[in-house]
């Protein structure tokens, strides 16, 4: 498709990021951040479009919703309290054989934010490592923009098979304790 086409094709269906937004992520709605987001999901969809894989609307959905969650999960992730231990800021801690508070070896807001990212991506990672080689392949192709059926169509194996997979990376995943 030439330029031209593609940003017609963009405006065209820009409600579609609207309407991805308030039909996976409701409360984001009114987020400039995600809907920029959706807006380069929308791009990715208007520039990979194959019309013999389906409509474009199914597959702009599936790749702005795909987009957002990527960037959700690495700037949103929740943090439950069954995740943290909780402690105070008085008590005492050994640091390099010395005693402290706890509240004297707290780094900075900026490097904890880094830290945090790191820990994101090291959770992510480890599970993918718990993955087994199909399910990793399944992983990847998501992460291309495929949606099920076309995975299911390039790996060559049944849609059920691949929703198969899906459950059990979503299984493994809360299990892992990483949001779905």
């Amino acid at each position: 498709m030439k330029p031209p086409e593609l940003y017609q094709q963009f405006s065209d269906n820009e409600p579609l990021i609207y309407f991805t937004i308030k039909l996976f992520y409701p409360d984001l709605l009114y987020n400039e951040d995600i809907r920029q987001v959706g807006a380069i999901g929308l791009w990715k969809a208007c520039n990979n479009y194959n019309p013999d894989k389906g409509t474009f609307s199914t597959y702009a959905v599936d790749v702005i919703h795909r987009q957002i969650q990527r960037y959700y999960f690495l700037n949103y992730r929740r943090i439950t309290a069954k995740d943290c231990t909780f402690i105070s800021l008085d008590d005492k801690t050994h640091s390099k054989d010395e005693e402290t508070d706890i509240a004297n070896i707290i780094p900075d807001r900026e490097a904890t934010h880094k830290l945090e990212e790191i820990e994101i991506k090291i959770d992510f990672k480890i599970f993918r490592k718990q993955l087994s080689i199909k399910e990793q392949e399944v992983v990847n192709m998501l992460e291309q923009g495929y949606n099920p059926y076309r995975i299911s169509l390039k790996i060559g194996v049944s849609p059920q098979a691949i929703c198969s997979r899906l459950d059990k990376i979503r299984k493994k995943a809360v299990k892992a304790g990483l949001r779905v």
